[in-house]
């Protein structure tokens, strides 16, 4: 069961989040505490916040603010971080790293933009951007299932342990450990490697590999389908496929160095 929050902003005194009186209780959250940012107020700037590690943060539906900005970010770790707002969130490291985060940005709009911050990060609807660098253990996009409503930015520096997609649009410039796409479509971008990739299996999924990185292990299901032909960056190398009945999978035999004998079309 839910407990009441320790303290909700209310933006009485001004835009600042380190300010006493704009929450209620008086001071801004510290240690433990469950914050929520309700509808209706305004942008939240976070000059001189305390740098705590936060029990949760909320902002509710009907959000349209944004929290803080691309010079000043919000830093305070928190274990949940829920956004259901339109407005954007701007977050970056502070004391400890947020465990999850939650994006169903009613708006569908651009998010949250995030620098080396969380552990887990789930995103039902809205863009949402991470940079920097270090590892995030799971990032699952599309869990609306039909919807194509939610998206994915990772630049250069990260590794992404696990990415689950149903639906969408992610693109990514940093390692994946493993990549399971069942719905949507998946653009990994750099020089970087997708270790094992798993594509289709829950409907119409596209991964488009523009990297010439390696793929280990490549598996393509019914519904699913790889494409390889727009790839500029050199020879894409794949050391074990699976192509299955129902996935389609293109490439240029110029532009692909295939292990034929660790490669299994079972599509005929």
């Amino acid at each position: 069961m839910a407990t009441a929050f320790d303290k909700v902003w209310t933006g009485s005194t001004d835009s600042v989040w380190a300010t006493a009186t704009n929450w209620s209780p008086v001071n801004q959250p510290t240690v433990g505490q469950r914050a929520m940012i309700p509808a209706g107020t305004p942008s939240i700037t976070c000059a001189g916040m305390a740098d705590s590690v936060l029990a949760s943060v909320y902002v509710a539906p009907g959000y349209t603010g944004n929290i803080g900005a691309s010079g000043t970010r919000w830093t305070s770790g928190c274990t949940d971080f829920i956004h259901k707002g339109s407005g954007k969130v701007f977050m970056a490291k502070g004391a400890g790293a947020t465990t999850r985060i939650l994006v169903d940005a009613a708006q569908n709009g651009d998010a949250l933009d995030m620098l080396n911050v969380a552990t887990n990060i789930h995103i039902l609807r809205g863009k949402v951007t991470v940079g920097g660098t270090g590892t995030i253990a799971l990032i699952e996009v599309g869990e609306r299932g039909s919807l194509n409503d939610a998206e994915l930015v990772v630049t250069t520096g990260m590794t992404i342990s696990e990415l689950r997609q149903w639906s969408g649009l992610s693109g990514s410039q940093s390692v994946i450990t493993l990549a399971t796409i069942m719905g949507g479509t998946c653009k990994h971008e750099s020089g970087t490697a997708i270790t094992t990739a798993h594509v289709g299996g829950g409907g119409s999924a596209l991964l488009e590999y523009l990297s010439n990185g390696t793929i280990t292990t490549l598996r393509v299901f019914k519904g699913g389908r790889v494409n390889a032909l727009k790839n500029r960056n050199g020879i894409v190398a794949i050391t074990n496929g699976y192509l299955y009945p129902g996935s389609q999978f293109d490439y240029d035999p110029q532009l692909t160095d295939i292990d034929e004998t660790a490669w299994w079309d079972w599509r005929n």
